[in-house]
């Protein structure tokens, strides 16, 4: 996959996001210190690095600020990374958010 085509990728990523945060119908000002957790799971055991995969999340994270939280600077968020083995049918990552 060529740049283009990333950039492309992780702009309809944030479009998505920022569409179902808005959807979520959660009323009130952003968080102003929030605990964001990033939790892959994953049916198989083949070696995965959950950091690689919180890179990719990036641009949903994104659509995040102003809505639900008031940045994404280290001041602002507590960024908790976790991956799991064998948990469920079919591989799932789960975004949650919590003041702090």
């Amino acid at each position: 996959m060529d740049r283009y085509a990333i950039a492309s990728l992780r702009a309809r990523l944030k479009a998505d996001a920022a569409y179902l945060v808005r959807e979520t119908g959660v009323d009130g000002p952003p968080i102003e210190h929030a605990r964001i957790t990033l939790d892959f799971r994953w049916r198989t055991g083949a070696k995965r690095d959950p950091l690689n995969y919180a890179e990719g999340c990036k641009s949903v994270l994104d659509s995040f600020i102003g809505r639900w939280i008031v940045d994404d600077d280290a001041s602002h968020i507590e960024a908790v990374v976790r991956g799991r083995v064998g948990t469920g049918a079919a591989d799932a990552t789960i975004i949650s958010v919590e003041a702090i």
